[in-house]
């Protein structure tokens, strides 16, 4: 929140979020964890501001922490070489 400008205070709504999936694993199952962050418009037309985006694993990648752990994890176990 440092970077949020001082006039955010003074925010309104707007109707649309900013939505990012992300694929998880849990043994047996794969999924897609949704996070959904607020987009709010500075009055005076000033710009908008958006939450930020948690830190993943892999920039710029659907990847959660999950899934690439697991997959290092069986690849090392078995003994195959990357």
């Amino acid at each position: 929140m440092s970077n949020i400008p001082k006039a955010a205070s003074m925010e309104e709504d707007i109707s649309c979020d900013e939505e990012t999936e992300v694929l998880e694993y849990i043994p047996g199952e794969l999924y897609v964890r949704r996070i959904v962050r607020r987009k709010y418009a500075l009055k005076g037309g000033e710009g908008v501001v958006i939450g930020e985006l948690p830190t993943l694993p892999l920039p710029k990648s659907n990847a959660g922490v999950s899934a690439p752990v697991v997959l290092l994890v069986s690849v090392t176990a078995s003994g195959v070489v990357l």
